[in-house]
């Protein structure tokens, strides 16, 4: 996938509406992108918000003038529903590429609200949502459809939330993505249950996930069926207000049927990482990890270390170097394993971050996370 600088401003006009401005450079091996977009954001009534714009990309040579116009008006139907509704429709004003092969990676889409991914031609997306929220139990679906030119994507996706008492909680969700192209068509599961056990009085927090995968992707030429079962559990110790001690270990096994020939293989990971707070801002880390195959034999090792600043409350950004790196989506996570140096920035929003909380008491200390 390419790199992404993306720079932009807004100004604005009235309460109400804004005028924003952004450009974004991508670079990667297959591909070279600069894309400008200016436009319009409006709030005209409560719950509801309008973007108009305009982007110009200059992608390898080519150049596309494109049109975005979105919209999503939400609904707080009681309490304890919530419902939202959007709209996302893009449209080519002026063209000299030629069509993108699907499996090059391709800059960001077009701004839109909907926020759903947007290639090199025309789409029209739509997504709607509802969400119930009490303090016992959070649940919440989203169906998301989009007609491009070049494939057609169906989206949906569940979510349940059950807190079992103070400091556990029990989740579980799915997801199903179905996309037909020009050259084939793919459909991806994802099933998910999740336990965390934090309690106020403990030093330490554990968080335990396991995910079913189902992939199944047919083209003209071949096709692939796969599942995985990945599990991962992360523990945390504090022995001090100053020091963490983080623990991990992933197990996934894997069985792919590629043109009628079966691979399967089993994979784990072990993995630690210790931080110290110097003062109330700064902290240095360390971690290590070594991730098997025992199918054929092969081991890769991760070592590196940080150094992290907390700008404000809630938000930390990192600084390190990864001396031996590694790097698989269903172990790493949030963090960053690859070879060589890295800037990562982390952001926590919740009840807290908006002032929900003001009136009560909280009574688990705020420590580095």
């Amino acid at each position: 996938m390419p790199n992404r600088l993306i720079l932009g401003g807004d100004y604005k006009v009235t309460e109400q509406s804004k005028l924003f401005a952004e450009q974004e450079f991508a670079r990667g091996e297959l591909i070279s992108a600069n894309t400008t977009r200016v436009g319009l954001r409006t709030q005209p009534w409560m719950g509801n918000e309008m973007a108009a714009s305009v982007g110009s990309s200059n992608n390898n040579d080519a150049e596309r003038l494109y049109s975005n116009l979105g919209m999503v008006q939400r609904w707080q139907i009681d309490e304890h529903w919530q419902s939202n509704f959007s709209v996302d429709r893009t449209e080519t004003l002026y063209n000299t590429a030629q069509p993108l092969n699907l499996n090059t990676p391709l800059p960001s889409g077009s701004g839109g609200i909907a926020q759903l991914p947007s290639a090199s031609g025309d789409y029209t997306a739509v997504a709607v949502s509802l969400a119930y929220h009490d303090k016992l139990w959070s649940c919440d679906g989203r169906i998301e459809m989009r007609n491009a030119t070049l494939d057609t994507q169906r989206n949906l996706l569940l979510g349940v939330q059950r807190q079992l008492d103070h400091g556990r909680s029990l989740a579980a969700g799915y997801a199903l993505r179905k996309d037909d192209s020009m050259t084939g068509n793919t459909v991806d599961t994802d099933l998910r249950l999740s336990y965390a056990h934090r309690p106020n009085d403990s030093q330490w927090i554990w968080f335990d996930r396991a995910d079913y995968i189902t992939q199944s992707t047919q083209t003209t030429i071949s096709s692939l069926k796969g599942a995985k079962l990945v599990n991962n559990i992360n523990a945390n110790y504090m022995p001090s207000r100053r020091t963490q001690i983080a623990l991990q270990y992933g197990a996934k096994y894997v069985l792919d049927r590629i043109d009628d020939i079966d691979y399967k293989g089993y994979t784990d990971l072990f993995g630690a990482e210790v931080r110290h707070d110097l003062t109330k801002r700064w902290d240095i880390g360390m971690f290590g990890s070594v991730m098997r195959s025992l199918n054929s034999g092969v081991y890769s090792y991760g070592l590196g270390a940080s150094v992290g600043y907390k700008l404000v409350d809630n938000m930390w950004i990192s600084a390190g170097y990864n001396v031996r790196g590694m790097d698989d989506r269903d172990f790493s996570a949030a963090s960053y394993r690859a070879q060589g140096l890295y800037i990562t920035l982390r952001m926590k929003v919740d009840q807290d971050t908006f002032g929900l909380n003001k009136d009560k008491v909280i009574t688990r200390p705020t420590t580095v996370e």
